[in-house]
C-alpha cells in the first residue's frame, strides 16, 4: 500500500515543479559564510578556505584570492567585511573585503612574521570601531579595535601586564550595548571577571570582582540587554551559577537572585525572551527542575511562572527555540501528561498551558520551532519576525505522519501539519535547512522518491511543493539554503557528478522579510552629535528622516539619509548633527521616522543626549510594570523637581507632584486604569520622560 500511495504522490508532483535554478559554481564546495550587502555574498570552499564572492550570476561568482584562507568571522564595518585569514607571509591576521579582488587585502600584521595575532571571535561594534582580540609576543592575547585602516587598529588595553592574555580566544564573550563594551577579563591569573570599556586605554577598567576567590574568577558569560540593564550569567563560588545584572557601574552590578540558594546553580545558560514588559527565562531552584521564570530586572519580581513538569523533574523548557507571538511566547517544554509538545504563556501561571497536544497517541511529538532570526550584533539581543507576521513553521512527529512541517499562528486551531511530505509514517524531515522570504518558506525535505531536495511553502497543502530535483533520482542534493542576492535566494546543493558540492540560484524572485531598526545612539565629539544606527533587514525602505527635539515631546526635521532599499545583512548609517552642543539646552532628544517606498513610515525610540555644561540629576523607576504604587529614585538634585503622569495619547491624567530633595519617593498609581503611562519629571531646565506599565 506504501508504494502505491507514493507512485501517486510523485505522480501529483509533476505538474507543480515549475521553479528553475541555476548553477552558480561546480564543485568547488562553497559554503555560504556572509551577505556583504544586498548584492553580493562571500563564500568559503571547503576545499582550500579561500575566499569567494557572488552577485547571483555564473559570471559574478569569483575567487577573491587564491592565497588568503579564512580562518573565522569577524564583523561589518562601512561596507567592508573584516575576518581573520592566513597567508603565508603574515600567519592569521585582520582582513577585509569589499566583495571585489583588489578590496581584498590584509588591515594589519598585528603579530609581524608569520606567527599571527589569531583575531578570532567576538568582535563587536562600538563608536565606529570593530573590537576584538588578538595575540602578540609582548602583550599577549589583549583587547583590539580597527577603524580599517592600518594605523587605526590599535591595542586598547594590555589588561594583564605583560605578554600573559586577559583571556581566552573565546572567553571575552564581547558585547556592546551602544555605550560601551562589557567582557570577561583577568589582571591576574585565572581571575576573570566583568571588565568594560569605552575603547580608550583610561576607560578600560574592572566593573566588579564579582568573586573573590583568588583564582576562580566569576566568568561571565551570556550577556542579554533588557533595556537600561544588562543580564548576564556569572559565578560568585558563593551562590553558584546564577544570574546578575549591570548597568556598567561597581554599584549596580548585583546578583539579581540567588534562584538556587546556597552554592548550587540554577542556570547553565541564560537566553531570554521578553513578553508583556517582563523578560521570560527558564532556571532550576533545585527543587522544581528546569522551569519557566520572568523577571522585570528586580529580585522581588523574578519568580517562576509556573511548574509545568510537577516535582524535581523539570520540564526542559527553553527560551532559546521560542518565539513570541501577540502577547504570548510560544515554547517546547514537557509535562507528564502530553510529554514534550508546544507550549504557550503570558507571563501567568493560568496563562501558562499547553498549546496543542500534537500526537495524543504518543508521549511527545518533539517540536523543533524553525526560526527566521535575525541578530543585534550591537547588543547581543535575538528577534525573529513572523512569516506574513503571524506565523512561524516548525517540525514535530507523530505516529500517523512521521517527522513532517507544521505551521501555527499561536493558536491551537491555528497549529496544523502543512503537508504529509512523505506519506504515511516515513519522515519528510530531519533537522532540515530553511529561509524565510515574504511570500514562501523555503527548506528541504525528503518525499521518500526524489530524496532530499528543495521545497517551497506558504503554508498550506495546496501551496507547498517541490521546487526542483537537482540530483535527480533517489540520491540527496543535500541542500543547504543561505542568503539571498540581488532578489535571488542562493543555496548549497550537489547534482551527484562528484562528492564536492556546488553553489545554485533559484530564479525565481524572493524578497527577505521586511525592515528591523537594530539600534539607535547618540554620542558627542567636540561640539557635534554623532547619531549611528543600524538595521538587519530592509525591504522596499526609502530613507530615514532624522528628527531633534529639546523638549522631548515636539520635534523637528534636521535632516533625510537614504536607506538601502533592499539589504539582507546588517546596514550601519550615521548622521552629524553640527555644532548643536554649542546652541543646545541641557539635553537634546532624537528619533527616526523610516520611510518606505510604499509611503509607510514608522518612528524609532526616541533616544537623548545630555549637553556637557547639563544638569547630572536622574530619575529611575525601581520597578516596572507597577501595581498601585510607583516607586522612584531621584539622585543628584541640585533643585526641586515636578512630577506629572501622561496617558498613551500625551494627556496629563494627573495633578503636578513637586519633590524635594534626593532619594526614593512613592506616587500613587491606585486609580489608574491598566495599560501604558509616561512619567515626566522636570526642573526649569530639564525634563525626563519614563515610560512604565500598571497593572
Amino acid at each position: 500500500m506504501k508504494k502505491v500511495l507514493l507512485l501517486v504522490f510523485s505522480l501529483s508532483l509533476l505538474h507543480v515543479v515549475n521553479s528553475q535554478v541555476t548553477q552558480l559554481n561546480s564543485n568547488q564546495s562553497l559554503n555560504i559564510q556572509f551577505a556583504l550587502d544586498f548584492t553580493k555574498g562571500l563564500f568559503v570552499s571547503e576545499i582550500d578556505s579561500t575566499l569567494w564572492v557572488s552577485d547571483g550570476t555564473p559570471a559574478g561568482t569569483i575567487q577573491l584570492s587564491s592565497t588568503i584562507y579564512f580562518r573565522a568571522n569577524g564583523g561589518l564595518l562601512n561596507g567592508k567585511f573584516y575576518f581573520a585569514a592566513t597567508s603565508a607571509a603574515t600567519g592569521t591576521e585582520l582582513y577585509s573585503t569589499d566583495g571585489t579582488v583588489a578590496g581584498t587585502s590584509l588591515v594589519k600584521d598585528i603579530y609581524p612574521g608569520t606567527i599571527g595575532s589569531f583575531p578570532y571571535q567576538n568582535f563587536a561594534l562600538l563608536n565606529g570601531y570593530l573590537y576584538f582580540t588578538a595575540i602578540t609576543a609582548a602583550e599577549g592575547r589583549e583587547l583590539w579595535r580597527t577603524d580599517g585602516t592600518a594605523a587605526g587598529t590599535t591595542l586598547v588595553k594590555d589588561i594583564f601586564p605583560g605578554s600573559s592574555s586577559s583571556n581566552t580566544g573565546t572567553g571575552y564573550n564581547i558585547m556592546s550595548n551602544g555605550s560601551f563594551l562589557l567582557f570577561g577579563a583577568s589582571d591576574t591569573p585565572g581571575n576573570i571577571e566583568l571588565w568594560k570599556s569605552d575603547g580608550t586605554a583610561s576607560g578600560t577598567m574592572l566593573v566588579k570582582d564579582i568573586n573573590t576567590y583568588a583564582g576562580f574568577g566569576s566568568k561571565p558569560d551570556f550577556f542579554n540587554n533588557i533595556g537600561g540593564a544588562i543580564l548576564f550569567m556569572a559565578n560568585d563560588s558563593t551562590h553558584g551559577a546564577e544570574i546578575w545584572k549591570t548597568d556598567g557601574t561597581t554599584a549596580g552590578t548585583t546578583l539579581l537572585k540567588d534562584i538556587n540558594p546556597g552554592m548550587a546553580s540554577s542556570i547553565t545558560y541564560a537566553y531570554f525572551r521578553q513578553v508583556n514588559g517582563r523578560y521570560f527565562f527558564t532556571a532550576d531552584n533545585g527543587t522544581n527542575g528546569n522551569e519557566l521564570w520572568s523577571t522585570d530586572g528586580t529580585s522581588a519580581n523574578t519568580t517562576m511562572i509556573k511548574d509545568i513538569f510537577p516535582g524535581s523533574t523539570g520540564s526542559f523548557a527553553t527560551m532559546y527555540n521560542s518565539i513570541k507571538v501577540g502577547n504570548k511566547v510560544i515554547f517546547t517544554a514537557a509535562d507528564l501528561l502530553s510529554g514534550y509538545e508546544l507550549w504557550e504563556s503570558d507571563g501567568t501561571a493560568t496563562g501558562t498551558k499547553l498549546l496543542k497536544d500534537i500526537d495524543p497517541a504518543t508521549n511527545s511529538s518533539y517540536p523543533t520551532l524553525m526560526l527566521a532570526y535575525e541578530f543585534n550584533y550591537n547588543n547581543s539581543t535575538f528577534t525573529n519576525p513572523l512569516y506574513q507576521g503571524t506565523k512561524f513553521f516548525f517540525q514535530a512527529t507523530t505516529s500517523s505522519n512521521g517527522t513532517e512541517l507544521w505551521v501555527s499562528d499561536g493558536t491551537a486551531a491555528g497549529t496544523k501539519i502543512v503537508k504529509d511530505i512523505n506519506v504515511a509514517a516515513a519522515n519528510g524531515l530531519s533537522n532540515p535547512s530553511f529561509f524565510y522570504t515574504t511570500d514562501n518558506f523555503y527548506f528541504s525535505a525528503d518525499n521518500g522518491i526524489q530524496g532530499i531536495e528543495l521545497w517551497k511553502t506558504d503554508g498550506t497543502p495546496i501551496g507547498t511543493s517541490r521546487v526542483t530535483d537537482i540530483n535527480t533520482g533517489l540520491p540527496s542534493s543535500d541542500i543547504q539554503l543561505g542568503m539571498v542576492v540581488n532578489n535571488k535566494l542562493i543555496f548549497q546543493a550537489t547534482n551527484g557528478d562528484a562528492i564536492t558540492n556546488d553553489l545554485y540560484r533559484l530564479d525565481a524572485t524572493v524578497t527577505v522579510l521586511p525592515i528591523t531598526l537594530m539600534d539607535f545612539t547618540a554620542r558627542k565629539t567636540k561640539t557635534d552629535a554623532i547619531l549611528e544606527w543600524s538595521t538587519s533587514c530592509e525591504v522596499n525602505s526609502k530613507h530615514f528622516t532624522i528628527q531633534r527635539s529639546f523638549t522631548g515631546e515636539n520635534f523637528t526635521n534636521i535632516g533625510v539619509v537614504n536607506a538601502s532599499v533592499n539589504s539582507c545583512e546588517k546596514r550601519t548609517y550615521t548622521f552629524t548633527d553640527g555644532d548643536i552642543l554649542n546652541k543646545a539646552s541641557s539635553r537634546i532628544y532624537y528619533r527616526l521616522l523610516m520611510t518606505d517606498k510604499d509611503g509607510k513610515t514608522d518612528f524609532s525610540k526616541t533616544i537623548s543626549l545630555k549637553q556637557n555644561n547639563g544638569e547630572n540629576w536622574n530619575v529611575r523607576l525601581l520597578q516596572n510594570p507597577v501595581i498601585n504604587e510607583l516607586k522612584i529614585m531621584a539622585t543628584d538634585l541640585t533643585e526641586n523637581i515636578s512630577t506629572y503622569i501622561k496617558d498613551a495619547e500625551g494627556n496629563t491624567i494627573n495633578s503636578t507632584k513637586t519633590l524635594k530633595g534626593n532619594g526614593q519617593t512613592t506616587l500613587d498609581v491606585s486609580k489608574l486604569i491598566p495599560g501604558i503611562y509616561v512619567l515626566v519629571a522636570e526642573t526649569g531646565k530639564d525634563k525626563k520622560s519614563l515610560r512604565f506599565i500598571k497593572l
